[in-house]
């Protein structure tokens, strides 16, 4: 049981090594990525839990799209845009390329194109309006959209090969079925324990449909997945996540 504990806390802090840039001591050795994304629903968390503060403090004194301004700034702060970066690669390589060895040239390319960069504002306006619309609630949703867009990682993560037989995807591994129905299951319990009525639940699937259609264009476009891909599924999820919430609120 103590070892259990032990890797499982190992594989805790390999996820929010990967996915923030929180000052975290070294580990040695790492675990592969396949066996940690059960607990990237907690760094996201723990992401969006500052974020979420961030946005409640400032909502204190300033219009709900402020704040939100303020929560999704120092989203971006924690996490080194890792994200964004990935959303904005994925688009260009996408959009700007012909064949998949073109495609996958552009996206590992640091250069932002066009594509990239409409994606970057669209994101970011998608996710304002949507936690600007929902208000005092908007901090919850917030928390609950940064675990929810990472756990519903393990589905591209498990239903698509990696697009490039080197770097961190090939080496990741699937993920297992603990490690998948963890991914999914945590955050999905938080959604249904901190929002309202069945808004959680309806905006968990709409993160985690998000998510299974970027991996399905990447498979279609290049072959399988790559870190960008993964990137772009995060943001994607979590916009549909905001989104589906905010209009089920409404409704």
């Amino acid at each position: 049981m103590t070892q259990w504990l032990q890797q499982r806390g190992a594989e805790m802090k390999a996820a929010l090594i990967v996915l923030t840039r929180l000052p975290l001591p070294e580990l040695s050795p790492f675990p592969p990525q396949g066996r940690v994304v059960w607990a990237y629903p907690i760094a996201g968390a723990a992401v969006g839990l500052i974020g979420g503060m961030a946005m409640l403090l400032a909502g204190l004194a300033l219009p709900a799209a402020m704040a939100a301004v303020l929560g999704l700034a120092v989203s971006v702060l924690l996490t080194g845009a890792l994200h964004e970066d990935g959303l904005a690669d994925f688009w260009d390589g996408i959009g700007g390329g012909r064949a998949r060895a073109e495609k996958l040239a552009i996206m590992r390319d640091s250069h932002l194109g066009s594509y990239g960069a409409l994606a970057l504002i669209l994101s970011f306006a998608a996710r304002l309006t949507a936690l600007a619309a929902l208000g005092p609630l908007g901090a919850l949703a917030f928390v609950t959209a940064q675990a929810m867009s990472r756990g519903a990682l393990a589905l591209p993560m498990r239903l698509n090969p990696p697009a490039r037989s080197d770097g961190l995807i090939a080496e990741a591994g699937k993920p297992g079925p603990f490690a998948f129905m963890a991914a999914i299951g945590l955050p999905l319990a938080l959604s249904l324990v901190v929002l309202p009525g069945a808004s959680g639940l309806i905006a968990a699937a709409a993160a985690c449909a998000a998510a299974w259609l970027v991996g399905l264009i990447a498979r279609f476009q290049v072959g399988g997945i790559t870190g960008d891909v993964l990137g772009a599924a995060v943001q994607m999820a979590e916009i549909a996540f905001l989104w589906t919430i905010a209009a089920s609120l409404a409704a």
